[in-house]
Order: C-alpha cells, then structure tokens, then sequence
C-alpha cells in the first residue's frame, strides 16, 4: 500500500489498512521523516498490545496517565510511545477522546485522529487489520 503525505506533512485523508507486517515494511515505521507525528486509530485486541511488547524492547505501550511527561516545545504531556516512536495509538470502544471540533464538539477517537488537533485539517489514519 502506498502511503502519502500531503503538502502540510499529515498523512493524506483516508484508511489506511494494514497487517502488522505491512506496517512494519512502510514508510511510517522504516522513518524516512522522523519530524511528522501521525496519530493511529487501530481497532485493537488485548493480543495486539502483547505482540508490541514482544517485539518493542522498550516495554512502553502503556495508557497510564501517570507515566506521561513533558513534551518538548508542546504543553501536552505524552504517552512513552509518543516519546520513542512519534505515534499515539488508542484503543476505541466508543468513548470520546477529549478532542474537539473546530465547533467545539467532543469527537470520538475515530473522528479525533482524521483531523489535526489545531486547524482541524482532514488527515489520514492506520487501521491495523488481520488478514
């Protein structure tokens, strides 16, 4: 699959589907551009989260909120994911994600990940899929 960025460096509007082993051949992950932080809406199992710690040597997939920090340059604190990878990966099982529209409507995480945060510009997700 190919994946495209568009002139304002988010990832093109869309799905994106793919296997983990697609993942793990693509752009996103072999980190061509190391300064774009596309977020990944995944429709996730338990099972997903424990074949990232196997391959991640790192241990850092956790949603804790106590073990965010500081963000250079930003005044949000992150997950350890975002601080070693640049992602932000969120189950979704309905809930809202505290995001908002540009009318200031709580989006669910779905909707949330295919705006940006700031211009609410239209951008694109991953769905990591099982074939």
């Amino acid at each position: 699959m190919i994946i495209n960025f568009n002139e304002n460096g988010l990832l093109s509007a869309g799905d994106y589907q793919l296997t983990l082993a697609e993942l793990r051949r693509c752009l996103l992950v072999r980190g061509a551009k190391r300064d774009l932080s596309p977020s990944w809406d995944v429709q996730w199992r338990e099972k997903l989260i424990d074949n990232f710690e196997i391959l991640d040597p790192y241990k850092i997939w956790t949603w804790d909120r106590s073990s965010r920090i500081p963000a250079p340059n930003s005044p949000k604190k992150q997950l350890p994911m975002w601080h070693r990878y640049r992602v932000e990966l969120y189950p979704h099982y309905g809930q809202l994600s505290g995001i908002t529209d540009k009318y200031g409507h709580e989006l669910l995480f779905p909707s949330a990940f295919r705006q940006s945060r700031v211009e609410h510009r239209p951008k694109g997700i991953i769905q990591l899929i099982k074939k």
